[in-house]
């Protein structure tokens, strides 16, 4: 009975093969989409925590449609004079900041955002470090992230067009940068201009996105935040704000990319059930004839 096994095993070994084959891409679909889903997750949690401020400040108004919510020039110097705060700067940060490349197309179309940022030097709030050359300080300047540098093909001195939510500018790329100490940005493209320029050009005025701080030392995140928020309620005449700590902002944003990668997750095991179904299939199949011919096959 074995030997005959084996007999009929070996006279359909393309059968067999497509069964290991099948095993082997289902199995290899499944780990994939959950290797793939959580680097990605692993990847976007390590950009949040590169660095913290104990304290971050936003608008906390409605804003009108099409319009990111801002806080006005004076935020910065607000912030600064709260008790316990040692260092505060605004920061300039919107979407829609496509870079083009030599041949005239979008550098990292499709997915990943396209950001762009006012260049701030303050090392305890800035996540950006630069490598090579020095950071823009006209409205003819920029600064590029060193994987948009290079996916792009630029070279400094390189005069580079720049697409914003309002006109296009074509400014001289003047330096690179890291994002934290990685560099990975996972696709993203981040264009840094001075941070006057960028006030200007993507929120059209002295405004800020948002207002960071530091505290001094022995003042808990949590207690800062709540003297901020104290100083801005004895001043209602202010703008409406948000005040988070920086795990507070660091949670909020793993769970909203959690949540988006889980979509990519369901979709990705769609088709991982798909195919273990289909292997699944042709192993039933395979070993359906198998038997089917070991028990008619004449004995030897």
């Amino acid at each position: 009975m074995l030997r005959a096994t084996f007999r009929t095993a070996l006279a359909h070994k393309g059968r067999l093969a497509l069964s290991v084959l099948a095993v082997v891409l289902g199995v290899a679909f499944v780990a994939g989409t959950y290797v793939f889903t959580d680097t990605l997750q692993r990847t976007f949690t390590d950009l949040f925590d590169t660095v913290q401020p104990d304290v971050a400040v936003s608008a906390g108004g409605e804003a009108d449609v099409g319009v990111a919510a801002t806080l006005p020039g004076d935020t910065v110097d607000f912030v600064a004079g709260v008790d316990g705060v040692a260092t505060s700067s605004g920061a300039v940060q919107t979407t829609g900041v496509t870079l083009i490349d030599g041949d005239g197309a979008p550098v990292g179309r499709g997915g990943p955002p396209t950001l762009g940022v006012g260049w701030d030097d303050e090392p305890e709030i800035s996540p950006l470090r630069l490598i090579d050359c020095r950071a823009p300080s006209s409205d003819a300047e920029i600064a590029l992230d060193s994987e948009s540098f290079e996916t792009g093909g630029f070279s400094l001195g390189d005069t580079v067009r720049v697409l914003t939510p309002g006109p296009s500018v074509d400014a001289e790329l003047v330096g690179v940068f890291l994002f934290g100490t990685s560099g990975t940005l996972a696709g993203a493209t981040l264009t840094a201009f001075d941070m006057a320029t960028a006030q200007d050009l993507l929120l059209g005025g002295n405004r800020w996105t948002s207002v960071l701080a530091v505290g001094e030392d022995g003042v808990s995140q949590d207690e800062l935040a709540d003297r901020v928020e104290a100083a801005f309620a004895e001043q209602p005449e202010r703008v409406p704000v948000l005040v988070q700590t920086g795990q507070e902002v660091q949670d909020e944003s793993a769970a909203a990319i959690t949540e988006g990668l889980g979509f990519i997750s369901t979709f990705l095991l769609v088709f991982a059930g798909v195919a273990l179904f289909v292997g699944a299939f042709i192993i039933v199949n395979t070993f359906g004839v198998l038997i089917c011919l070991l028990y008619t096959s004449p004995s030897p």
